[in-house]
């Protein structure tokens, strides 16, 4: 069972890994929009406004392409949302201390947060929104063995 749920998570990765360069490039083109262009003073708050179109961006990457469900996006969108925000909070949290306590330019402080919250996202689409207890997990791979 453990190396079945390793080969699915490493499997996995290439394409989580995609979907979440897209989807903070969303955020973070969103971000520096609102900072650079919109004159936002507010980078934080910028940021926040950023994760909404990259948790969209996501949700339908990983829907679609990463966990490939068919049932109807409500059995799937209050979990997914619930998990999202909570990382985008985490995420937000961590940018504000970064620039506003350790006075890091909001570039660096937002790939210092990103990238702890990707490792979060991930755990969190696969345990608790579209393969939590009651889900099965997709089909092994033709030519790979069950535990």
């Amino acid at each position: 069972m453990a190396a079945r749920l390793r080969l699915e998570l490493f499997s996995r990765a290439p394409k989580f890994i995609v979907v979440g360069l897209i989807a903070t490039l969303v955020h973070f083109l969103t971000l520096s929009f609102l900072v650079e262009i919109v004159r936002m003073p507010w980078p934080t708050f910028a940021s926040a406004i950023g994760s909404v179109a990259g948790i969209a961006t996501s949700y339908y990457g990983n829907y679609t392409w990463i966990f490939i469900r068919t049932e109807p996006h409500r059995t799937f969108l209050g979990h997914f949302i619930t998990a999202y925000v909570f990382t985008m909070s985490l995420n937000t949290l961590l940018l504000y201390l970064q620039i506003n306590f350790l006075q890091f330019n909001y570039v660096v402080a937002f790939l210092v947060a990103t990238n702890f919250s990707t490792l979060m996202n991930f755990l969190l689409a696969k345990f608790a929104v579209f393969e939590r207890k009651g889900f099965a997990p997709l089909p092994p791979r033709r030519g790979v063995e069950n535990d």
